[in-house]
């Protein structure tokens, strides 16, 4: 018979899994006409990121303090909604229990860091990016620029080929001959400017599909590193012999996978 705490921490994984999952499904759909997506993908991401963050450091707490979880006061105080506190604090379990990896060690790169900026931001108050302006707060950062800015342009000029590049132009020029003449078009970049002709609008379409591959596997590369510690964890979880905490990396199973087989994902949700 599983233990209170050992069915808690199953249930938590498993959720967590499903709202990660969720996240970098949803991801890979963004565009300028759909910012919608951007936050729900943002809340998903934000939420699971700090949740897996927090499963790895109330297991550390366990293992370092005798078998006990921390209290309500240590999980909110020392703990936080700070993804980035997160990541510094997962170099400090890495180091403690000399931690291996299959795959990425750390997430000190420049695109991680900003990914992990951004929705660290974001759940701590620029998911109200909009009302926040509205209200005049102090806090006036809008996500879906930053990521469009620091992100999308990002892999757009180091991971999208030349050719893939000229592809799109060609494509938006002949759209634009064919349609330009009868349509009209108004929609709002990802950075707040208009977007008024149709060769811009298939422009931004056809960057946003280039780029949907790489997007989602950064975010993946983020979530792996995670389970990565939780499987680190759990190898001396079982040789201590704990019957509270369960094999959390059968609840991520896609995310235990290299670049390879993740650039070829679109869809998260579904375990095949």
């Amino acid at each position: 018979m599983f233990s209170k705490n050992f069915t808690t921490l199953l249930n938590e994984a498993q959720f967590t899994s499903e709202i990660l999952a969720s996240g970098v499904t949803q991801i890979g759909k963004v565009n300028y006409a759909k910012k919608g997506i951007y936050f729900s993908s943002f809340t998903s991401l934000a939420t699971g990121i700090e949740r897996i963050g927090k499963l790895s450091l109330i297991v550390d707490y366990y293992l370092t303090h005798d078998g006990t979880f921390p209290d309500e006061n240590t999980l909110k105080n020392d703990f936080g909604h700070d993804l980035e506190k997160l990541y510094h604090k997962s170099k400090e379990i890495i180091a403690r229990h000399n931690l291996d990896f299959n795959f990425l060690e750390n997430l000190d790169s420049q695109i991680h860091q900003d990914i992990l900026s951004i929705l660290s931001r974001f759940a701590k108050g620029d998911r109200y990016s909009n009302i926040n302006f509205i209200v005049q707060s102090k806090s006036q950062s809008d996500p879906v620029s930053e990521w469009y800015t620091k992100v999308e342009n990002e892999i757009y000029n180091s991971r999208v080929t030349d050719y893939t590049k000229n592809k799109i132009l060609e494509n938006a020029k002949f759209v634009n001959e064919f349609l330009g003449g009868n349509s009209m078009v108004l929609f709002s970049s990802e950075t707040g400017g208009a977007i008024t002709t149709i060769e811009e609008s298939s422009i931004r379409t056809g960057m946003a599909n280039a780029n949907r591959k790489y997007r989602q596997l950064y975010v993946a590369q983020i979530i792996r590193y995670w389970v990565e510690i939780l499987r680190g964890l759990n190898y001396i979880t079982i040789k201590s012999g704990s019957e509270d905490i369960p094999y959390f990396t059968e609840m991520f199973p896609l995310f235990l996978n290299n670049d390879t087989y993740l650039l070829t994902r679109k869809d998260f949700e579904k375990l095949r």
